[in-house]
């Protein structure tokens, strides 16, 4: 595959990218460009490929903002603790599902979560209970939660050690608690 003269493949990035400095909006562009130096000696393999990788580039930069980590459960839980009014746009609706659930606090997870413990498994005096997430559910649980449902994970670990001996579940809507580990039979 022999290019003529110049071929050049020009995006611009319109989404995530713009930003304010001293001299206005600035628009990130990538550009492209094959000319018969530059690309004679690649294979139409390569080429494709460079292709490709730069529309594959072009992509992830436009979604930057969508692909942010995940937040952590201690920021959320810092992000919680302030008034609505200074809380990140990520938070706010968690905040707002949380407040009108069943069970809207850490503390009522911890004993909703320890009573399903003990009817299940039982207690170490050795033990000590924490909460360590609130996620949303990927899927619908009969009788438990269903799909965008928030859930509180308790875990219980040894007194001075960090080694796990009990996680539970417990659906904010439902105020069912299940426990994940260990599994009796």
């Amino acid at each position: 595959m022999r290019l003529s003269l110049a071929t050049e493949v020009s995006c611009v990035l319109h989404h995530g990218i713009d930003r304010e400095d001293r001299r206005g909006t600035v628009r990130s562009e990538l550009k492209i460009r094959f000319n018969d130096r530059g690309v004679e000696n690649m294979s139409a393999f390569a080429k494709s490929m460079v292709l490709v990788a730069s529309f594959a580039l072009l992509t992830m930069l436009a979604n930057a903002g969508e692909l942010l980590p995940p937040l952590t459960y201690e920021k959320l839980r810092e992000e919680l603790g302030k008034p609505l009014a200074e809380q990140t746009e990520a938070t706010r609706p968690i905040a707002a599902k949380l407040a009108k659930s069943q069970v809207p606090t850490e503390e009522e997870a911890r004993k909703l979560a320890l009573g399903a413990f003990l009817r299940h498994v039982g207690v170490d005096a050795r033990e000590r209970w924490r909460v360590t997430g609130l996620i949303q559910i990927g899927r619908d649980v009969p009788e438990f939660a269903k799909e965008g449902d928030l859930v509180w994970e308790v875990r219980i670990t040894r007194l001075g050690q960090d080694h796990v001996s009990g996680v539970i579940w417990v659906s904010t809507t439902t105020k069912q608690a299940r426990v994940l580990f260990p599994t009796v039979p």
